[in-house]
């Protein structure tokens, strides 16, 4: 049998101590816990250790003490005559610090403490040192000491003004009062304004010695320890302990005796209140702000007591197997824990332990106790990995099933089953003949009000009363996953727990929320669970956790070793009467809800800052340069009570105002713009306690070059210099511009001469071709008619050509004395007719010279003249259409397709180059004046296709007539 204990976290060198001989420990101001060692000392935070060595400052890696002062110096006392202090992350030594090189060091330091001026004393084997609040220093050597006292110091520490009753007294006036014998102890000492108690070998040896305000303790000379109520004045006599390393005082009325057997606690008035840690040599105890207990030892490390007010039973049972709990339930008052190997603890209310073998069983293995559940009639059923048994009160087997089962649940006298084929129900007593209505694996199960809920390896299934099967994980992605337990609450919310997923909760079927490790819960591995009243417990791979299911939101409360838990993974839950009992790897726990200690603390430092890659000292603000704008924050938040599990809020307010989470210790912004920022950042532990917020504002300066005055300056000298360049560049494009239009202008004119040229030889060519027409015929009179018409045509052809535009009415003139002219020619084959709009006004209106001529010439020459009829039509006329004027040439000829054919068979010194000539003017014009002259050309054809001419129109926009005068 096992009696209770307590659960310990213990810290190794494989946790980070440098090393498993720890002398002593204190806890700074900000919340860390420093440990002395053999081999250094180190800082822990709740989670990691921080190491320093003589390598970081330390005058020797061998230090037995430290000590925390009110200006939250940690003093560091080693082996040797030297002595040291951390302070704002820097280690400083006689070697670094002027006033510790006024300390005269003339025998080992001992011991560190600081009395209520603020005085920090250095106590020596054989001297004292002291250091003022105004760093004034001094010494207590020979010449204030005899050599005797010098060399019998034994201890030192702090008295209340005119309280005590002592051995070696030093007053504030620097006299010292001895007193050797330990029989002198009751001796009255004048009340004179003291402030430090000595010890001396001569008297009582060191660490044998306590007192404070409301105790003294001492050995007497029979070996005995004596507390004294220093308030009643009772005495109390122990026996000596096996071996006696220190005391400390907790609570302010009593005393832990650190002892080669552990920690023993006595009250002012000599009675022993507890014990801890039984069969371990401890050499240090000591409680932090938090309540937390720590004991070091000299060969084991360190251990941290988080709570009292968790119990702890181990198991040893006779036949060898796992003792973890893999259940829990209750047969009476007689508590049961399913362990491995079919065997079962049963524990009375005195904490007395026996155990009950399944092992009168012939070939058929049982395993794991999983599930312990009450039946009806006050039998208890244990369900293994390969079955169950029902057992009555005096523990004889009732009836057996050797099915591999994975989850049971009891209603009234019906058992429901899931096993790794389908899930079954059947009578208590009749398992030979189930009913099967699911065939699916079934990991837990849950029957209510005739619907059954059964968890799957990755879905969720509802079988109604009526039998009908429904899938949850269709409706609800979130429930495809392995589900691992089924509970119900008294309003009727069904509670689920899963594999990998956290805990879902469904309301009529609905799914009203989801609880995970973002909500609070210690792990998304829900392993078992348990409902208890208004609260719903969940244990999973990292602890244990309370869920407020009337609370809005559904808070959630973690327990972890860290709060007396003696493992994080928790197998089995049971509650009854506010005591939540739990199943781990280390036994059976338990714990009262409404007694658990809420006390928790969360303090959060800034420890470095690094610029660039160049660690910076911590300052309040800072003001940086344009180069420097990689910032890198490192933070570190101590809360012991919550053993790492920390959550950082951080903003960089003037990049971003939105707060984020993260769980590192630290932040690193990467070029940052010139700008003012302010970094924000707060912790919140477990308990959902936060820490003050720390609020860094830094700037990083503008470059000058990116300032407004010297972007203005800079703006003004590129102004300047733009307009001076781009006023000169525009002289000279325009002064070159100016010299390309005359040149264009020139090349322009001479094209137009030269197709001018081009046009007239053909055309003189075509009408002597007439006239030698008329003289072959003998046509006399025609010939003289058609030569004074000629004759004029050539004049007016010889004046238009010098012109680059002539008047409409002039082109009116030309195209009327040419086309009569063609009419004579071709001997009537065709006429014509010009018309012009009453709105133009011909006089003042100016087209290119001879434009038109070439596309009549056409018209007649390929159009009109192979009709056979003799009843060719040419119309020309002239109008105003949306800004243009629209001159059109109109024939009744046999059509271009006709005209085509009949030209291919020409010879091709007949062919008409006016077209293409007036074509290349065109294009020349529009280049030259920016402006588009179109030409379309229309096929006019009856309603069965045959062609009955051609029409061309020739647009000439306004703006280009206007520049044309």
């Amino acid at each position: 049998m096992n009696g209770q204990q307590y659960s310990y976290v213990h810290y190794d060198v494989k946790d980070g101590l440098p090393s498993k001989r720890v002398y002593a420990m204190c806890q700074d101001k900000n919340g860390f816990i420093w440990f002395a060692t053999d081999n250094g000392v180190c800082r822990f935070d709740g989670s990691d250790f921080k190491v320093f060595t003589t390598e970081n400052g330390l005058p020797d890696n061998d230090i037995i003490n430290v000590f925390c002062d009110s200006k939250n110096r940690v003093w560091f006392t080693p082996f040797k005559r030297e002595i040291a202090y951390y302070y704002q992350g820097r280690i400083y030594n006689r070697n670094n610090d002027t006033l510790l090189r006024k300390i005269y060091i003339n025998s080992t330091p001992i011991k560190t403490l600081e009395d209520k001026e603020g005085t920090v004393w250095i106590f020596q084997e054989c001297g004292l040192s002291y250091i003022t609040r105004k760093n004034e220093c001094g010494n207590f050597e020979k010449t204030t000491m005899t050599e005797q006292e010098m060399c019998s110091l034994a201890d030192i520490f702090l008295l209340p003004s005119g309280e005590i009753k002592g051995i070696f007294l030093l007053l504030g006036n620097n006299e010292y009062q001895a007193e050797y014998s330990v029989a002198t102890l009751n001796k009255e000492i004048d009340k004179k304004k003291s402030s430090i108690w000595l010890n001396t070998m001569a008297g009582i040896s060191r660490n044998r010695l306590f007192l404070n305000s409301k105790m003294l303790v001492y050995p007497n000379l029979t070996g005995q320890m004596v507390i004294r109520n220093l308030h009643t004045g009772k005495e109390s006599k122990i026996n000596t302990f096996p071996t006696l390393n220190t005391m400390y005082e907790f609570e302010d009325t009593a005393i832990m005796f650190n002892t080669g057997d552990g920690v023993w606690c006595y009250n002012a008035d000599g009675k022993l209140i507890n014990r801890f840690l039984e069969g371990k040599t401890i050499g240090r105890s000591f409680v932090d702000e938090e309540g937390n207990k720590w004991y070091t030892s000299l060969d084991d490390g360190v251990y941290k007591l988080g709570s009292e007010k968790v119990f702890h039973l181990g198991f040893s049972p006779p036949q060898p197997g796992n003792t973890e709990v893999f259940s829990i339930g209750k047969q009476g008052d007689i508590m049961l824990a399913g362990l491995n190997s079919g065997m079962v603890a049963r524990i009375d209310p005195e904490k007395k332990i026996s155990y009950f073998y399944k092992d009168n069983i012939p070939g058929k293995r049982f395993d794991r106790v999983l599930q312990i559940i009450n039946l009806p009639n006050k039998e208890v059923l244990f369900r293994s990995d390969k079955g169950f048994v029902i057992l009555n009160q005096d523990l004889s087997l009732k009836t057996l099933d050797y099915s591999s089962y994975k989850s049971l649940f009891v209603h009234k006298n019906r058992i429901y089953a899931g096993t790794i084929q389908n899930a079954r129900y059947y009578e208590i007593y009749r398992p030979e003949k189930p009913t099967i209505f699911l065939k699916e694996r079934t990991t837990a199960i849950l029957e209510t009000n005739g619907s059954i809920y059964n968890g799957a390896l990755n879905d969720l299934f509802l079988v109604t009363p009526d039998k009908k099967i429904i899938s949850l994980g269709e409706r609800f992605p979130e429930l495809k996953t392995k589900i691992t337990t089924i509970d119900r609450s008294v309003d009727g919310t069904i509670w689920v727990g899963t594999y990998s997923s956290g805990l879902m909760v469904l309301k009529n079927n609905q799914l009203i929320a989801r609880i995970s490790a973002k909500e609070g819960l210690t792990s998304n591995n829900c392993r078992t669970t348990c409902m208890s009243g208004n609260n719903f417990w969940v244990g999973t791979d990292r602890g244990l956790n309370k869920i407020e299911i009337t609370k809005t939101g559904f808070p959630v409360t973690r327990y972890t070793t860290a709060d007396g838990l003696p493992a994080d993974i928790i197998n089995a839950i049971y509650a009854e009467n506010g005591k939540i009992y739990t199943g781990t790897s280390e036994g059976l726990s338990w714990f009262n809800e409404n007694n658990i200690p809420e006390k928790t603390t969360c303090n959060i430092l800034l420890d470095q800052v690094t610029v660039n890659g160049i660690e910076q000292e911590i300052k309040d603000r800072y003001s940086f340069s344009h180069r420097q704008q990689t910032i890198f924050f490192h933070f570190t938040a101590i809360s012991h009570k919550a053993a790492g599990n920390i959550v950082y809020t951080y903003r960089l307010k003037g990049l971003e105002n939105e707060w984020q989470e993260t769980q590192q210790q630290s932040l690193n912004f990467i070029s940052l713009p010139s700008g003012t920022y302010t970094f924000e950042l707060y912790a919140t532990n477990k308990a959902g306690v936060k820490s003050k917020l720390i609020s860094i504002p830094f700037t990083i300066n503008t470059p000058y070059w990116l300032t407004d005055w010297f972007k203005l300056l800079v703006l003004f000298f590129i102004v300047a210099i733009s307009w001076f360049i781009i006023n000169r560049r525009i002289q000279s494009i325009r002064k070159k511009e100016a010299e390309k239009n005359q040149i264009r202008q020139q090349i322009f004119e001479l094209e137009q001469k030269a197709k001018r040229a081009q046009m007239n030889p053909h055309f003189i060519f075509n009408c002597i071709s007439s006239i030698q027409h008329f003289i072959f015929s003998n046509e006399l009179e025609a010939c003289n008619d058609y030569l004074a018409r000629f004759a004029r045509l050539i004049r007016q052809t010889l004046d238009n050509s010098e012109k680059t535009a002539i008047q409409l009415s002039e082109e009116i003139k030309y195209l009327d004395n040419y086309l009569g002219l063609e009419q004579m020619r071709f001997a009537g084959r065709f006429t014509y007719k010009i018309i012009l709009s009453p709105s133009i006004h011909a006089d003042f209106l100016y087209l290119p010279a001879m434009l038109l001529q070439p596309y009549v010439e056409n018209s007649i020459r390929h159009g009109v003249r192979n009709r056979r009829d003799n009843k060719g039509l040419i119309t020309i006329s002239f109008n105003v259409e949306n800004d243009a004027l629209i001159c059109t040439i109109e024939d009744n000829g046999i059509g271009r397709k006709m005209a085509e054919t009949m030209k291919s068979g020409s010879h091709i010194e007949y062919q008409s180059k006016g077209m293409s000539l007036t074509s290349d003017r065109i294009n020349a014009i529009n280049q030259s004046y920016g402006e588009q002259t179109d030409i379309s050309i229309i096929d006019l054809t009856e309603e069965d296709g045959q062609s009955t001419g051609t029409r061309i129109e020739i647009r000439f926009p306004f703006s280009l007539l206007n520049k044309l005068n």
